[in-house]
């Protein structure tokens, strides 16, 4: 009697110990699961630019899988060249990250100078994966070699005639060069003079190609 009693003692221990592992197996494929791999896709873009000139890049952001407490940021490092990228109409400050809440998103990059740029784009979620796009432009020149003229006829569209003191205006201005390409260039001024009021400021000075649109 007391031999049958440990026996069935010993095997339901067995049994208990072995549904436990099962559990805990179970539980590192869940936590496994949480992490998916992922990858960021573009489409074709222009791979020569005039100084000046802004290339839309539209991303994707593809993943294998799905959870929701996955965030992912994006930041970006210019390795070669000038230029600005910007993103949900803020320009991105380099190795610094931005939340990235959207699957399908645009990045414009617009080229400050006449040299060969490249820069790399990278995405990160917190779970440590990153995964990293390299882009890279060359100064577009004439067939003779030559860089492309900075010719060009400027067109300012109607502004109002006072600025108040410390209020600003957005300045739109039309671009067309030479070879026909038409740039749109968005100038944000304030006024700092209280004695006249058509006296404003430029506000972006060296930057202001990163208002380029």
């Amino acid at each position: 009697m007391k031999k049958n009693t440990l026996y069935t003692i010993r095997t339901l221990g067995i049994i208990y110990l072995t549904i436990l592992g099962l559990y805990a197996c179970d539980n590192n494929k869940l936590d496994i699961q949480q992490i998916y791999s992922f990858e960021l896709v573009t489409m074709p873009v222009h791979k020569k630019l005039v100084e000046g000139e802004t290339v839309e890049i539209q991303c994707e952001l593809v993943k294998k899988g799905e959870y929701k407490q996955t965030e992912y940021t994006i930041r970006y490092f210019q390795s070669e060249g000038k230029g600005c990228l910007r993103f949900n109409q803020a320009t991105l400050l380099e190795n610094k990250r931005y939340p990235l809440k959207n699957n399908e998103f645009s990045l414009h990059y617009t080229s400050m100078c006449n040299e060969q740029q490249s820069f790399d784009i990278y995405i990160e979620d917190n779970f440590g994966q990153v995964i990293q796009k390299s882009f890279g432009f060359q100064n577009e020149s004439k067939p003779d070699g030559k860089p492309i003229s900075n010719n060009f006829t400027l067109t300012i569209l109607p502004i109002p005639k006072q600025i108040p003191f410390n209020d600003t205006v957005e300045i739109i201005c039309q671009l067309v060069k030479e070879d026909t390409r038409v740039l749109l260039i968005k100038y944000i001024y304030v006024s700092l003079c209280k004695k006249n009021m058509n006296c404003p400021k430029c506000l972006c000075e060296e930057s202001v190609r990163s208002g380029i649109i």
